[in-house]
């Protein structure tokens, strides 16, 4: 399928059927990414960074998204690598920071940190 055909198909989803489009887990690569550069509402970004066939470099994007709860959907994925992990540790937004506190995948260094540097609310 072309980019302009994969453009109008995509432009012509409700924001159910792309909610339930992004969270197939059959939905191939290419699309998820394609979705992320149409729609970047941090719902639909969640659901992308959690589906089994997204690519490191989509989440790579989705993590260098301007927006703070994109950058924290992303930080809160099971496939996120602990080199982003470890970038997002470090995020100015305190989400960001929270959603790693929460990663189950994020290293004890990376939590110590937080802790230390106080980045996270008080339980």
């Amino acid at each position: 399928m072309s980019p302009n055909k994969l453009s109008v198909d995509l432009e012509g989803h409700t924001f159910k059927k792309l909610k339930e489009l992004v969270k197939d887990p059959t939905t191939p690569p290419q699309v998820l990414h394609q979705i992320y550069w149409m729609f970047k509402d941090w719902t639909i970004c969640a659901d992308i960074a959690e589906n089994p066939n997204v690519t490191s470099a989509t989440l790579q994007l989705i993590a260098g998204d301007e927006d703070p709860w994109i950058r924290a959907a992303a930080a809160e994925s099971s496939k996120c690598t602990p080199d982003l992990l470890h970038r997002f540790a470090t995020d100015v937004s305190y989400t960001v920071r929270n959603r790693v506190w929460r990663n189950p995948n994020t290293n004890e260094e990376d939590l110590v940190m937080i802790k230390a540097m106080r980045w996270i609310e008080k339980q």
